[in-house]
């Protein structure tokens, strides 16, 4: 190590350019393992029991969704090759009703559930995955988007 760069207390040598006398009261962890650093998030009782009973209800809903999601989309092209007369009509008339349902709790409890943080800028809850938590609810346009008339 050069004289002007920085040495720590425990060294015997300078500190700042001043020479410093070693004094082994000066780090009471000298020659000691550093201790663990402090987690970001404490560690609570209810994380632990969170972990323990499975998927929160909000994993347990998106799950449920991405299903529904996925069922309608298999209908939907099995509907699509049969029907391309009237196309339209059929993605405006298809039912997403239960679906539809929970995306609307999604967007009202996953906020809480998640324990989302505040944006003070927005006034809204932060973006997960650089992406609004909102989902949007699907309808007939949803479905022209991906099969168009």
């Amino acid at each position: 190590m050069s004289d002007s760069s920085v040495r720590h207390w425990g060294d015997s040598g300078t500190l700042f350019g001043v020479k410093q006398p070693y004094v082994e009261e000066a780090n009471p962890l000298d020659g000691e393992r550093l201790p663990r650093r402090l987690r970001l998030s404490r560690a609570d009782p209810e994380r632990y029991v969170a972990s323990a009973g499975g998927p929160l209800p909000y994993m347990r809903r998106l799950r449920e969704i991405e299903e529904l999601i996925d069922d309608h989309l298999d209908r939907l092209e099995q509907a699509y090759g049969e029907r391309r007369a009237g196309w339209r009509r059929v993605a405006e008339r298809w039912n997403f009703t239960e679906v539809n349902d929970l995306i609307e709790r999604h967007n009202r409890w996953y906020p809480l559930e998640a324990r989302l943080a505040m944006d003070p800028r927005s006034r809204d809850f932060v973006r997960v995955g650089g992406r609004p938590y909102r989902r949007e609810p699907l309808d007939g346009a949803w479905v022209l988007e991906r099969f168009p008339a």
